[in-house]
């Protein structure tokens, strides 16, 4: 049940930033969101950390080129994929991981 729970708010929240959310209206919803959404990257469930990569992927997308942002999510990123054993079991999702870092790159 908590599983369906993040996974709905993760869902709604992603239909709002795609569909709704402005860009002068981003950097407000990273920062009352980006806890919580990148403490999902650790979600035991493979749906939940998905749906919370693809959210900071489309939040990325409408926040302006600033290093603040990059500050919380590149250390999170480090640790699921950057470290001697890697930490993501998932293969579908460490290669979501590194197309956000090459979305990153792209941005800044």
């Amino acid at each position: 049940q908590e599983r369906m729970v993040r996974q709905r708010a993760l869902k709604d929240m992603l239909e709002l930033v795609h569909k709704d959310l402005r860009p002068e209206q981003a950097p407000s919803v990273f920062d009352e969101t980006y806890l919580h959404i990148l403490r999902c990257y650790a979600d035991r469930f493979e749906m939940v950390r998905n749906l919370a990569i693809t959210l900071v992927s489309e939040l990325l997308q409408k926040l302006p080129p600033n290093d603040f942002y990059l500050s919380y999510i590149i250390p999170v990123v480090t640790r699921r994929l950057g470290q001697a054993e890697t930490i993501e079991d998932s293969e579908e999702i460490r290669l979501q991981l590194l197309e956000q870092l090459e979305e990153i790159v792209r941005k800044y």
